[in-house]
């Protein structure tokens, strides 16, 4: 129980041979609101079950269920000149479900196999109003998807020859899309006001088919994997072969090398798919990874890695109208609207980078762990120009430690500081004229936002009552109160530019009971 929210924990044995464990969470954001000034309170309600049974012979059964809803309702006053949003009103609604099936058992003496059958759901709901459109309503979504997956895994033991590890997979996916814009929408990208007005109500199925094969092996101070898996796109009647291999030697006992290599692709949401007929075309996205790294243990309780890695990716999404639009950066934005537009499978992109990571397990009350990373991101849209992505920060660093005082207190903090996200210059003269947002699409992320940096701290106080163990803790999220930037934007009732920033404080005082 916190200021947050309130959930609770159950489990425990079913019978000699099952178990289960159940929770629920609801979240009441609302005492939060006065003292930090919060405007749109989000209700969020979630929970999961698992319930497992084992034969004693190898047979194991389980059914995992999750699922949680969540709403949130955003009022724009014209007086409000601290809110950036059009005068209006936007009401969110969103819910996800899954529920699965598994069994496992044995073949032969050293091999085993897995059957497991599962269906997830996501509903969207939001419907966006206008007071300079006299109220009407500018955006609609009540779309649905849902994914039906049924694979099998094997692992057999050959001896000699390695570990194998085979399977296949079939996924069944559905998407209800019901959208509409009735005026079009503002893209910052383009100068010319509302565009492309549409309305969307369309069913689209798909699969996706797959087999994958990966044997393992010990040679001398070296354990070697390849493996090798081919999936069958329906929408784009493609079939991919993915191929990849890894190693990891030990140089000594205190010193290990390890590298890979491979081919991942992945389809295209299917809310672009859906959106424009040309779409439903789009090749699979397509990722080759590359990463080598060595890790040291000077100390049982100590352990350092340090790891570079470069990955280039092709086949992405661009939009053919918006010369510098990739889908490679649209995750920048939850405005999926903008991204609803023709594309071709053009874009490439290219990461690189290198990391430290060091970290000492809890030893004698004390634990931490330091993270360090440079990262080099570019892509390229349909103007063929390799530019920042949208996630390039050059640097950060992340520092969690804590202590750990006899057996009733616990202190713990969190530091993390980062280079600023990249950002687009303003166009302030079509933006001033036009009352919103626009961008200068030649120049896309060539500017940088202010460095980013949070600090949290947190404190448990341990209690027995009745026999029960209690805790209650105060975590003091953003102690130093900085308003990271989160990017740009216009404020169409001041008119001007504005940042839009993300939360101060935020104090969270809860307690944890179990019976």
């Amino acid at each position: 129980m916190s200021l947050a929210g309130v959930g609770a924990i159950v489990e425990g044995p079913l019978g000699r041979r099952a178990s289960v464990i159940a929770s629920a969470r609801e979240g009441y954001f609302g005492l939060l609101a006065g003292p930090f000034g919060l405007t749109a309170i989000p209700r969020t309600t979630n929970g999961q079950l698992r319930a497992a049974w084992e034969s004693g012979s190898g047979h194991r059964l389980w059914l995992s269920a999750l699922g949680g809803r969540d709403a949130i309702d955003f009022v724009s006053l014209p007086d409000d000149v601290g809110n950036i949003d059009p005068t209006g009103t936007e009401r969110v609604r969103g819910d996800r479900h899954m529920v699965g099936l598994g069994w496992q058992h044995p073949i032969g003496v050293q091999g085993a196999g897995r059957f497991t059958v599962s269906r997830a759901s996501l509903g969207y709901g939001e419907d966006v109003t206008e007071a300079r459109l006299n109220g009407a309503r500018v955006w609609f979504n009540r779309s649905r998807e849902a994914e039906l997956t049924v694979r099998y895994d094997l692992t057999a033991q050959l001896g000699a020859l390695g570990e194998l590890t085979a399977g296949a997979v079939v996924r069944r996916l559905g998407t209800r899309t019901r959208m509409e814009a009735p005026f079009g929408s503002y893209l910052p990208l383009v100068p010319s006001g509302r565009v492309q007005p549409f309305r969307i109500d369309s069913t689209m199925p798909s699969g996706i088919e797959g087999v994958h094969l990966q044997i393992s092996r010990d040679a001398g101070p070296a354990q070697l994997t390849a493996g090798v898996r081919a999936d069958r796109f329906d929408l784009a009647e493609a079939i991919r072969v993915s191929p990849r291999l890894a190693a990891a030697i030990r140089l000594s006992p205190v010193l290990d090398l390890t590298a890979a290599v491979g081919r991942y692709h992945q389809q295209v949401p299917l809310v672009y798919l859906a959106a424009i007929d040309g779409n439903r075309s789009l090749s699979p996205m397509r990722a080759d990874h590359a990463i080598v790294g060595v890790s040291w243990t000077p100390a049982p309780a100590l352990k350092i890695t340090l790891e570079g890695y470069e990955k280039r990716y092709a086949a992405y999404p661009v939009a053919t109208g918006i010369p510098q639009l990739t889908l490679a950066n649209a995750g920048d934005s939850y405005d999926v609207v903008s991204a609803l537009v023709p594309m071709r499978s053009l874009g490439r992109g290219r990461v690189r980078g290198i990391e430290l990571f060091a970290q000492r397990q809890l030893f004698e009350g004390l634990y931490w762990q330091v993270a360090l990373s440079h990262t080099r991101v570019r892509h390229v849209a349909g103007d063929g120009l390799w530019r920042r992505g949208a996630y390039d920060a050059p640097f950060s660093a992340t520092v969690i430690a804590g202590r750990r005082f006899g057996t009733r207190w616990d202190l713990s903090m969190r530091g993390s500081v980062a280079s600023g996200r990249p950002t687009t210059p303003v166009r302030t003269d079509l933006s001033t004229a036009q009352r919103r947002l626009v961008l200068d699409a030649e120049r896309l992320y060539t500017d940088r936002a202010a460095s980013y940096h949070r600090f949290d701290v947190r404190g448990e106080r341990r209690f027995t009552v009745g026999g029960r163990p209690l805790a209650v803790y105060l975590d003091l999220q953003n102690v130093t109160n900085r308003r990271n930037v989160a990017g740009v934007d216009w404020n169409p009732k001041t008119n001007r530019l504005a940042m839009a920033e993300q939360a101060g404080l935020l104090p969270v005082l809860g307690l944890n009971l179990k019976f």
